[in-house]
């Protein structure tokens, strides 16, 4: 996407509701020990994201997430410069 989209890129978007990014979360936020913001940045798509610059986790508090911390089941989220 990068390569051929490059600097016109103003957001990496995240919507998970299931897969290894949903999982990374959840076990980082189990017990409270993160935000969901903070365990973000250490998901797959979240490394990749920042290797673009792309590091402060936006979410839009019209779609928060659906769960508890380390129980959540939809994330919807983006990742801005």
């Amino acid at each position: 996407m990068m390569g051929h989209f490059g600097s016109s890129v103003n957001a990496v978007l995240g919507n998970w509701t299931y897969g290894s990014n949903l999982a990374k979360v959840n076990s980082l936020t189990l017990g409270g020990s993160m935000t969901v913001e903070q365990a973000a940045t250490q998901t797959f798509t979240g490394s990749n994201a920042a290797l673009f610059g792309f590091t402060k986790v936006v979410i839009d508090p019209n779609k928060p997430p659906k769960g508890t911390p380390g129980h959540y089941i939809d994330i919807y989220l983006k990742f801005t410069k």
